[in-house]
């Protein structure tokens, strides 16, 4: 009895290992195919001065993100570098939206301005 069950905890340790072993290979999968497009869109984002002007927070966000996938990346956690680079990426997206409403707000308010400009010129005319 003692032998089998030397045998048997020796079986489930090698398991154990080859499992561990296996979960390591698989957690480092293949290259980010995200973080080269984030990258590249970071530099374009980055130096649109509507986004650095009314989306800094979420460029910084961005940025961070970025710098995360990054580091992932260079130390082979490849899903991580993934999920970060995509995460990098919406929060672009969300910046480059966020700056496009508050530009378009701007403009339209100073079409209203010069609306009411208008109305009060006309109205002295008259």
């Amino acid at each position: 009895m003692m032998g089998t069950s030397k045998l048997f905890r020796c079986t489930v340790g090698l398991g154990m290992i080859a499992s561990l072993i296996f979960l390591n290979g698989c957690s480092s999968g293949p290259k980010s195919r995200t973080l080269p497009i984030a990258q590249s869109t970071m530099t374009s984002v980055g130096q649109d001065a509507n986004v650095v002007k009314f989306s800094s927070l979420e460029l910084r966000v961005a940025k961070d993100k970025l710098e995360q996938a990054e580091d992932a990346a260079q130390d082979k956690e490849n899903y991580e570098a993934e999920r970060l680079a995509k995460e990098a990426l919406v929060n672009l997206e969300l910046a480059e939206a966020k700056a496009e409403a508050k530009k378009t707000a701007k403009t339209v308010k100073d079409m209203e301005k010069s609306i009411s400009t208008l109305r009060n010129e006309l109205n002295l005319t008259q």
